[in-house]
């Protein structure tokens, strides 16, 4: 392990290992930098934690142990975690906080998200948009295959390379299937209100149709460069993903093809409550968008 575990070995880095090349953007749960790993010799995503609480220590441990069960084209890599000491952080220029707080070292993606890249060209046309949602389901599908459930399938979540590609991210609000010690309270509510299942929206328990629907949430805006609800108010928005019948793809983009939604489509690609809890493969579930995509 080359991360925070030999000191003074390669000089101006405090022997941590990296260089910090440039911070790439921060958000609640921590900040993330782009740096040169001298052992991998390649760029990586350095995450830090920036919040010392104990579950927001599970949290990201957890994120790290989720991808590390996952080897997918279309999911971040992650390459190791562990913990800086205070002289290895003072080595890389970093603040002090980030002392004693876990890190990951992720697969640096060249690109932008998916919500950057919609504001930037809107809607996308049906068979370009399903080629590439059909690259988040096969992820979701691995990642479900493995007991693992997403809980946070957006826009911001889906990276974009060079070559247009898909890489899922950000897994820490994942989950195993099975059993386990609670990782969120009775009621809590986590996530994000524009992507969000009706379960989640209730503080409900979650499985892997909570992927499902969140990603035809996504595969909507894609093909109509809108949100399937959207409101000033989170709370709302919500109450929205409980109760109301999203909008039909076709009343917005009357050129979207109508086979897409044969066989109730819609309400198996937006609707939770219709979808077979047995069913854990979302393309099996979507399948009938993808097929028009080939």
């Amino acid at each position: 392990m080359w991360s925070g575990s030999r000191r003074g070995e390669t000089g101006r880095d405090g022997g941590a290992g990296f260089q910090i090349i440039q911070r790439l953007g921060a958000g609640s749960a921590g900040t993330v930098y782009l740096a040169w790993h001298e052992g991998l010799n390649r760029r990586v995503a350095l995450k830090f934690l920036s919040r010392r609480d104990p579950r927001a220590i599970e949290r990201f441990l957890r994120e790290g142990r989720c991808l590390a069960r996952l080897n997918h084209p279309n999911i971040l890599k992650i390459f190791d975690m562990g913990v800086f000491n205070a002289h290895q952080v003072a080595g890389l220029g970093l603040s002090r906080s980030n002392a004693d707080m876990p890190y990951l070292v992720l697969e640096y993606v060249e690109g932008v998200d998916l919500d950057v890249y919609l504001d930037r060209h809107g809607s996308i046309p049906q068979s370009r948009a399903l080629k590439m949602f059909r690259e988040v389901l096969e992820a979701l599908s691995h990642a479900h295959s493995l007991g693992v459930i997403h809980r946070d399938i957006k826009g911001r979540n889906i990276l974009i390379d060079e070559n247009t590609a898909l890489k899922l991210a950000d897994f820490g609000l994942a989950r195993a299937f099975a059993p386990e010690a609670p990782f969120t309270m009775p009621g809590t509510i986590m996530g994000s209100p524009y992507s969000m299942s009706p379960e989640q929206a209730r503080g409900d328990d979650t499985d892997h149709r909570t992927d499902i629907y969140s990603a035809g949430t996504v595969l909507f805006r894609m093909l109509t460069g809108r949100l399937v609800f959207d409101h000033a108010e989170a709370a709302k928005i919500l109450q929205l993903h409980i109760m109301a019948r999203p909008p039909r793809v076709t009343d917005l983009v009357p050129t979207i093809d109508p086979r897409l939604f044969t066989s109730g489509h819609v309400q198996t690609q937006i609707d939770r409550e219709n979808l077979d809890p047995n069913m854990a493969s979302p393309i099996s579930v979507l399948g009938v968008s993808l097929m028009a995509s080939r």
